[in-house]
């Protein structure tokens, strides 16, 4: 009878600890941004995909299987996102991608994932070139360009109606997409285009460009870059006496952008999915934990993120836990609730959206407008 017991023990550990039992792991692969440019959206970004982990593993996991995410630098650069995506994919043998943070990244990252057939869900990039007819392994939980465009434009054409309008942009599929997309609305609805100023992610001297504007006087200007650039950008139109309406969509709606502008953003307008101050009880519950984690307010980057990790385990639990089964049941994702709201793709792998337009002011960033749910075909 010892011995039965012996065997019998012996077989239950076999099945806890081979493939497929209670100690499987879902690996999702992470190619961030922890150095360059990008750096603190990195940081916000993993917190909230190791905060996502942690909640799925202590409700039980996905059916047993425990969550683990996998991060590697990508650095918010193409060459460097697509090594990081390789090595998890091949070497650390991910179920499943996350985005790399920036467009170029992303597409980068995107190459890989259909190469390799691994699923991919992007929670910030939103270049429209991700999300296309025909794709099986990419799926977004954020808006496309156009309709980041098409929302920010329909607002500042009927609400703002801007005459002089420039565009002050990193040269990355982000910068240049959301730039001519925008350039292209708005000349529609009257206004005149006085500045055009691509540059580096990492510039820091905007002198040329700051010159010229001031001889323009815009009385909007699109600041399509990231913190460390756009607090440069702004610093010197301070000291150059440059004064316009500073617009961006996307990459400066994070908390920690305008805490370190301070005075500077004063009057600053941005256009994102997620406001830490949102009504909507999931996200209510998210903010208060991350807070209470990591003594921080999230930003939409870290909301995007963490809403893929969760979409990606629901897929798991659905489809099982391999590479075609997730790819399969996302496909089929229908009603999703998350704090982004309700989830559900369309035939390219893009979902609706909701958006929030604050203006920071007094020290304070304050809801101007916010939208109903918005689909991909609103932004054609």
């Amino acid at each position: 009878m010892r011995s039965t017991g012996v065997v019998l023990a012996a077989a239950a550990f076999l099945l806890l600890t081979r493939p497929g039992g209670a100690q499987e792991v879902l690996k999702i692969g992470f190619p961030t941004c922890l150095s360059g440019p990008g750096a603190v959206y990195g940081e916000s970004t993993s917190n909230a995909v190791r905060m996502a982990a942690d909640e799925i593993n202590a409700a039980g996991g996905v059916k047993g299987a425990r969550v683990e995410v996998v991060l590697a630098d990508g650095k918010c650069d193409p060459r460097e996102a697509a090594l990081a995506a390789e090595k998890l994919v091949i070497n650390d043998r991910v179920h499943a991608l996350l985005g790399g943070i920036a467009s170029s990244p992303s597409l980068a990252v995107k190459a890989v994932a259909e190469r390799e057939k691994v699923p991919m869900v992007e929670g910030v990039a939103g270049t429209n070139a991700l999300t296309v007819k025909g794709a099986r392994y990419v799926f977004r939980v954020v808006p496309n360009m156009a309709m980041y465009t098409a929302f920010s434009t329909d607002f500042l054409c009927t609400r703002l109606k801007p005459k002089r309008v420039a565009y002050v942009f990193q040269q990355t599929d982000f910068g240049t997409e959301t730039s001519e997309l925008s350039k292209a609305k708005l000349e529609a609805c009257g206004a005149r285009t006085v500045g055009w100023f691509p540059g580096r992610p990492d510039e820091t001297n905007f002198a040329t460009a700051i010159t010229s504007l001031k001889a323009q006087q815009p009385d909007l200007t699109f600041l399509i870059h990231w913190p460390p650039a756009a607090i440069a950008f702004l610093r010197q139109a301070r000291e150059f006496g440059l004064k316009s309406t500073w617009f961006n969509v996307g990459s400066l709606s994070g908390p920690d952008f305008t805490q370190k502008a301070g005075d500077l953003a004063e009057g600053f307008m941005g256009v994102n999915v997620f406001e830490p101050g949102s009504t909507r009880p999931l996200a209510q519950r998210f903010t208060e934990e991350y807070r209470r984690r990591y003594g921080k307010v999230p930003d939409w980057f870290a909301a995007g993120n963490y809403v893929a990790v969760k979409l990606i385990a629901d897929a798991a639990a659905r489809g099982g836990v391999s590479r075609d089964g997730i790819a399969r049941a996302l496909g089929e994702t229908k009603g999703f609730k998350s704090l982004l709201g309700e989830i559900s793709f369309d035939p390219t792998g893009q979902a609706p959206s909701v958006f929030t337009l604050f203006r920071y002011s007094g020290g304070r960033r304050i809801v101007v407008t916010e939208s109903e749910r918005m689909a991909a075909a609103a932004g054609k």
